[in-house]
């Protein structure tokens, strides 16, 4: 919460999200009761990030309770929209999720935001896997899609498409 909040009050770009240089924090919020619920940060592009912090995540596992957890959150948060004043549909151009975790984690979390950075510049037509391009990165990636694929499933009562992956990983950091 208080790197948002130094970076309201300097009136920082942000960085690390593929926003235009002009974009600012306008308010940020904790337990804001989205989908995604620890810090909600609202931008002056009228986006949103969206963070779900984890503390003490040792592996990224695609069968471990809080992933699950916080993989159940980033699905609701793609099927439920976001906004103060009526929920719009989540856009990769405005909004991004964010699964923030301490430094005592895995060093696979680092590699799965490396190759979800570069997912949001893949082509479609290249294979979602080709974001990864070290074999830390490739396990990262599909230890969370299978995450991912689990929460789809039990929360919205069916498989994932290739479409529905992509879509809401572009919008995950």
């Amino acid at each position: 919460f208080a790197y948002w909040a130094s970076m309201a009050v300097t009136d920082m770009p942000l960085e690390g999200f593929d926003y235009p240089a002009d974009v600012r924090i306008v308010a940020i919020g904790s337990d804001t009761g989205f989908a995604v619920d620890d810090i909600g940060v609202e931008l002056s592009n009228s986006g949103f990030i969206q963070i779900q912090a984890k503390s003490g995540m040792r592996r990224l596992e695609g069968r471990q309770s809080d992933l699950r957890h916080a993989t159940d959150q980033l699905v609701d948060a793609w099927h439920c929209g976001i906004g103060r004043n009526g929920a719009r549909p989540l856009q990769a151009e405005l909004d991004r999720l964010v699964l923030a975790v301490d430094i005592k984690s895995s060093s696979t979390f680092g590699d799965l935001g490396k190759a979800l950075d570069r997912l949001r510049h893949l082509p479609r037509e290249l294979p979602l896997w080709d974001a990864a391009v070290t074999k830390p990165e490739l396990a990262g990636l599909q230890a969370f899609v299978s995450a991912l694929h689990w929460s789809w499933e039990h929360r919205v009562g069916r498989s994932p498409s290739e479409q529905d992956l992509r879509s809401l990983l572009r919008l995950t950091a």
